[in-house]
């Protein structure tokens, strides 16, 4: 249930075959054609970033700017040691970024 959630979440749209969501493992993944929330808020030029399991993808339709992920980190950081991820989030606010 957790990628569903995700999809839904990052793309603000109910779960359904016509919003091209899939299942693969345990892992939602979205054709292509799905513009996600980390897009649209790149395009509206807002900093994205992901700390945590991703659980979505494909990265090219869910591509964040900072990412922490299982794929990054290890899953045992990201997903259960809260200090370490408080460090990336600390990280993460403290980049300094033009925009």
């Amino acid at each position: 249930m957790l990628g569903q959630s995700m999809c839904i979440n990052l793309t603000l749209k109910p779960q359904n075959k016509r919003n091209n969501f899939f299942d693969i493992s345990c892992h939602f993944a979205a054709f292509d054609n799905v513009k996600s929330l980390p897009v649209i808020l790149k395009d509206a030029n807002i900093r994205t970033g992901i700390i945590g399991k991703k659980h979505v993808g494909p990265d090219t339709v869910y591509k964040f700017e900072f990412e922490a992920t299982e794929e990054t980190d290890g899953m045992l950081q990201v997903a259960r040691n809260i200090t370490h991820m408080k460090n990336l989030v600390r990280h993460f606010l403290s980049v300094k970024d033009s925009r």
